[in-house]
């Protein structure tokens, strides 16, 4: 990845932080908050967090890991803080308008009145509100449901296959051992003939899981023909080579890249490298020179972590393509942004004889939180 281009991105990210953070604290300090400690929890966290981050990946440990799940939360309240602010600060610019010459507002506007119903306001959102938010999101995020779907291929095998897809675990500091044993157990309930997973597997901080063997888990994995994968972005993020080597802890976990196998001479499972790898040196193959020429009717079965190019699939005649990485938002609205960004965000679509399917992912980014979508299998 290009020098330049880290360096542009990080003073970006940094320059918009502060001034969310400036604005938020200075609509704290208006409404009574205590402005060393507002401004203490507003720093510490989102530096706690990225500090422990980079720690897990040098000296990955337990206590760098609970550090990075608490100061998670960080991004879920910054988001809802700041929309709730935004809203506040719009609602109140129409009342005044709409209302500009009754003696009601003039006399709130320029009293104490106004100043303790604000403030009653953000105690209000930051006391009941938005602990709630992050209460049902955390439930939402940690309980996977099953999403059921019945798939009639064009060219489809004798016998029907119970096809268990999981996306974006992001095992790590947050997503542990213990998520990852109930995920095992989870699929394990569904009896699958095959298990595949579209990317994500590992959280940035690969070293931590690594040197927990969390990956591991999969190999209690019980299903006919094993467990199928493919990397996703955070596999790169991770550094790939460390992440192929956390692969390597799990037996029957095949990971493919840019390959193909054929599944008990019945149907062929397709994965692809992620679509960060086209910025490196070795690229990602043409999806039609990865399919085997000849398929004598057995279908085909693409997994693609970024569900980006949906044409390419039904230009090759693939039967069913699997997909994930975009959370479906993850946190309302953002759900609006990856609409916008994708053709199918999350779920299923056809188009001609091809099939797709977008996970929402099992797992999240950044905090366990989900407002607007579901962890799913």
């Amino acid at each position: 990845m290009n020098i330049t281009f880290i360096i542009v991105g990080l003073i970006v990210f940094a320059t918009v932080l502060y001034l969310i953070n400036r604005y938020l604290f200075r609509k704290l300090i208006a409404h009574n908050f205590h402005s060393k400690i507002t401004r203490a929890v507003m720093i510490l966290l989102p530096i706690s967090y990225f500090i422990s981050y980079g720690a897990n990946k040098s000296y990955p440990s337990d206590f760098w890991g609970v550090v990075a799940f608490i100061s998670s939360f960080w991004f879920a309240m910054i988001l809802y803080l700041i929309l709730f602010a935004l809203l506040d600060d719009i609602s109140r610019v129409i009342v005044k308008r709409l209302f500009k010459n009754h003696t009601l507002v003039k006399d709130i506007e320029s009293g104490k009145r106004f100043k303790r119903c604000m403030a009653i306001r953000y105690k209000l959102f930051l006391g009941v509100i938005l602990p709630l938010i992050l209460i049902i999101g955390y439930n939402n995020a940690t309980n996977s449901k099953v999403t059921a779907k019945t798939i009639a291929l064009t060219e489809s095998p004798t016998d029907s296959v119970n096809i268990v897809f999981v996306s974006d675990v992001h095992l790590g500091a947050t997503y542990n051992e213990r998520f990852i044993k109930k995920l095992v157990k989870d699929i394990n309930v569904l009896n699958p003939d095959i298990v595949l997973i579209g990317g994500d597997i590992l959280d940035g901080d690969v070293e931590y899981t690594f040197e927990k063997g969390f990956i591991k888990e999969f190999s209690n994995v019980k299903s006919t023909y094993g467990i199928f994968g493919v990397t996703g972005n955070h596999e790169y993020i991770g550094k790939l080579d460390r992440s192929l080597a956390t692969f390597d802890q799990a037996k029957d976990l095949h990971i493919l890249q840019d390959q193909f196998a054929l599944v008990d001479n019945k149907f062929y499972v397709v994965g692809r490298k992620d679509k960060m790898a086209e910025r490196g040196d070795e690229g990602r193959a043409e999806l039609k020179r990865i399919i085997p020429k000849e398929r004598n009717g057995k279908p085909v079965i693409v997994i693609d972590h970024q569900p980006f190019n949906l044409e390419r699939a039904e230009e090759a005649n693939v039967d069913l393509q699997l997909s994930g990485h975009t959370h479906h938002g993850q946190m309302f609205p953002v759900n609006f942004i990856t609409k916008a960004m994708y053709e199918v965000s999350w779920g299923y679509l056809k188009k001609s004889d091809t099939h797709y399917y977008v996970s929402c992912g099992v797992g999240t980014w950044g905090p366990p939180v989900r407002i607007g979508s579901r962890s799913e299998i």
